[in-house]
């Protein structure tokens, strides 16, 4: 289960807490159009600011079997995966910069990312 705390000191958020690596529980904490670190996604994807959505290729291969290290992830500029379900532009964000996406060889990220692409989410490497 997440455990994520916000608290708002003057205009810097501070978050604390752990991740789920629970999928389903995943599922249950989808962010909806309005993103907070991207804004509204649906203006982002038709301006072509997450660039192209990954392929099959990439996500079952590459990433599950050469995305084990943050050399893996720095090579490829990679700030964060962001999981967009087409028909409501609901949505998840994987960052290598996560702790819990961090360990385990980037365990949470690499099968989270398979998880939500297996179920119809586009999936965007956001540098």
């Amino acid at each position: 289960m997440s455990t994520l705390q916000f608290e708002q000191t003057s205009n810097i958020t501070h978050i604390s807490g752990n991740l789920t690596f629970d999928c389903a529980e995943m599922m249950n904490e989808l962010g909806d159009i309005n993103h907070m670190f991207f804004g509204d996604i649906s203006k982002g994807l038709a301006d072509h600011k997450f660039g192209n959505v990954l392929d099959d290729g990439t996500i079952n291969n590459e990433l599950q079997n050469q995305g084990t290290t943050m050399d893996y992830y720095n090579s490829r500029n990679v700030f964060c995966y962001l999981c967009v379900r087409p028909s409501d532009y609901a949505n998840y964000m994987f960052s290598p910069m996560d702790s819990e996406n961090r360990d385990n060889e980037f365990t949470r990220l690499r099968k989270g990312v398979k998880f939500f692409h297996a179920k119809g989410f586009n999936v965007y490497i956001i540098d």
